[in-house]
């Protein structure tokens, strides 16, 4: 057994540690080793989105028909309000208007006369993405020493 506790300590007096690094493209990162903590830059979402293509409404006002304002398609950067009785056709990924809080997939809305009426049963915060609910300005994304893949 001595050999190999002395084989051990031999090793460990001849590994040195990398001090160096070498900045390369994503695309010539593979299998390579972090050499920092990657940490997010910005919220992912970066604001309040809508998950579907759908209809964005108050919950508490989904009993009641709902005035169709006009639609909020993804990369709109304009703000919208929802007043009372009111609803905006939405597109997945389009900001989320102030005041809606669900959305009503676009292939359960029943629309008359200009007014979405809900039939179906529908949860409070359906179809709704928080602001940097996947991810955080600051959270730790990948940690140093790993391996990078594919993934």
């Amino acid at each position: 057994m001595k050999n190999l506790f002395d084989t051990i300590k031999l090793i460990k007096t001849q590994i040195k540690g990398i001090n160096s690094y070498e900045l390369v493209s994503l695309e010539n990162a593979l299998g390579r080793v972090l050499a920092q903590n990657l940490k997010a830059q910005k919220n992912l979402p970066a604001f309040d989105n809508s998950a579907l293509d759908g209809y964005a409404f108050k919950f508490s006002e989904k009993d009641r028909p709902l005035k169709i304002k006009g639609t909020i398609f993804a990369g709109d950067k304009k703000d919208y309000e929802l007043k009372e009785n009111e609803c905006f056709k939405i597109m997945t990924g389009a900001k989320m208007p102030k005041n809606a809080d669900t959305i009503l997939r676009v292939e359960e809305a029943v629309v008359e006369n200009e007014n979405l009426l809900i039939k179906s049963k529908v949860k409070q915060h359906d179809g709704h993405r928080i602001k940097g609910e996947e991810l955080k300005i600051g959270e730790e994304i990948l940690k140093k020493g790993q391996i990078l893949r594919a993934a």
